[in-house]
């Protein structure tokens, strides 16, 4: 099993590789995204910056700078820029290297700059099913928001209580222990040669993560040294003063962030419960807020961090952005997924178009946080605590379901790992995993 998952992996990305140094194997090969820019939103003439998101951000950097110059020698005073996802290092990169003589406004929209725990487990090897986070995540859920007049996931409700159950539990014992055999292999010949050979992808791994994994994947092997280089540039860099970089940026041009929150990641590593937008942790991405865990607000007795006039905890007490670079020019929308939106309803246009204040109290109609609907819809964040009759009934269906799992799984729980191990190993010597 093994080598099929190694060859599926090859044939599939193989045109992607990249040498130790970090560089494309094939100069006429390229993986490019669009990165949209406005000179006036208003109007239909919008340009297109492409570049080839494997590459080291400071280098993209230079690309852009020449893109900008030839935009601007079309008579254009300022551009205005949006840093989406993948985009967000580039436009990080820039601001460090260029500066703003050349903007009029930047946006960090689900931005990618300060990295994420679901790249970091990957890259740190801790991979495997995470049993409350498949709980808590329908793979239906942003299909079924998009549809008009379903009031809610028929699915999300069934994996909650195969959760709580233990049921999923189980599953994921018997898929970890297989991947926990098979993990170094698959890494050695296949991820580590075609993913972390990409500096873009040392972008993604948070600050926390960034020693370890450059220990584990690269092992301080002399034929890396060009790539460590490139990687060490923005860490140490660019992402270590990000704060820094995005305030002087704020000091002479309009700034915004914008990132959602309130998703956990995918349920295949060990940070899937992370408060996030399904990719990118709210705290990374909104440069700094404090994020409490998924479905355990901040308690009463809870106030922000950094003291102020305004209240910058979200209404639901998942957020505090107080502790943001920029608390004032930072939005925050809950369920939204990760996937690129600039307009958000007209927040953008206005955005521009403000002048004076266009901070997150400046415009009711463009509050700090948000709900996401579906997408190009969004409603003011609004908090109504539920019913004591409801949390009480909650309460005791939760109970019910561990008890359930304490008495019918807990025999199981002593015997999960011999029982497990010997399936395994079985499975493998005679060639089915």
């Amino acid at each position: 099993m093994e080598d099929s998952i190694i060859r599926t992996i090859w044939n599939a990305y193989g045109m992607l590789e990249m040498d130790d140094d970090g560089n494309s194997m094939d100069p006429n090969i390229t993986c490019k995204i669009e990165w949209m820019w406005y000179p006036r939103p208003w109007d239909n003439n919008e340009g297109n910056f492409t570049f080839d998101w494997r590459l080291d951000p400071w280098d993209v950097a230079e690309e852009l700078d020449k893109c900008l110059d030839a935009i601007l020698a079309h008579g254009y005073e300022k551009v205005n820029i949006v840093g989406l996802s993948g985009s967000g290092p580039i436009l990080l990169a820039y601001l460090e290297r260029y500066g703003t003589d050349k903007l009029a406004s930047a946006m960090f929209n689900i931005s990618l700059h300060g990295g994420t725990s679901l790249m970091g487990d990957m890259a740190t090897k801790k991979l495997g099913v995470n049993p409350q986070a498949l709980g808590y995540t329908s793979p239906l859920a942003i299909t079924v928001s998009e549809i008009p007049g379903v009031p809610f996931d028929p699915l999300a409700p069934l994996l909650r209580f195969l959760y709580e159950i233990g049921l999923i539990d189980v599953i994921g014992k018997m898929v970890n222990l297989g991947i926990s055999w098979s993990i170094d292999r698959i890494y050695e010949e296949a991820v580590i040669p075609l993913f972390f050979r990409m500096p873009a992808m040392w972008c993604q791994i948070p600050p926390d993560q960034y020693e370890q994994a450059k220990e584990l994947l690269l092992k301080g092997d002399p034929k890396y040294a060009g790539l460590v280089r490139k990687i060490d540039r923005y860490h140490y860099d660019i992402m270590a003063n990000q704060n820094e970089i995005i305030r002087a940026a704020a000091s002479k041009i309009k700034v915004a962030v914008r990132t959602g929150y309130g998703l956990p990641f995918y349920g295949i590593t060990e940070s899937a419960c992370g408060n996030s937008d399904d990719y990118v942790d709210a705290e990374y991405a909104s440069f700094g807020a404090a994020c409490a865990p998924l479905d355990q607000p901040f308690p009463a007795s809870y106030t922000q961090q950094v003291p102020g006039e305004q209240n910058y905890i979200s209404p639901d007490r998942l957020i505090d952005a107080s502790t943001c670079a920029l608390p004032s020019l930072t939005w925050l929308t809950k369920g939204q997924p990760h996937r690129g939106e600039s307009s958000f309803g007209g927040w953008y246009e206005w955005f521009l178009a403000a002048e004076g204040d266009y901070g997150v109290f400046a415009n009711p109609d463009y509050p700090q946080y948000s709900e996401y609907i579906r997408q190009f819809e969004y409603e003011t964040l609004e908090y109504t605590p539920r019913s004591p009759i409801l949390e009480v009934l909650i309460a005791a269906g939760l109970w019910f379901m561990k008890v359930w799992r304490f008495i019918v799984l807990l025999p199981m729980a002593w015997m999960d790992i011999p029982l497990f191990s010997t399936m395994v190993r079985w499975l493998q010597t005679n060639g089915i995993l």
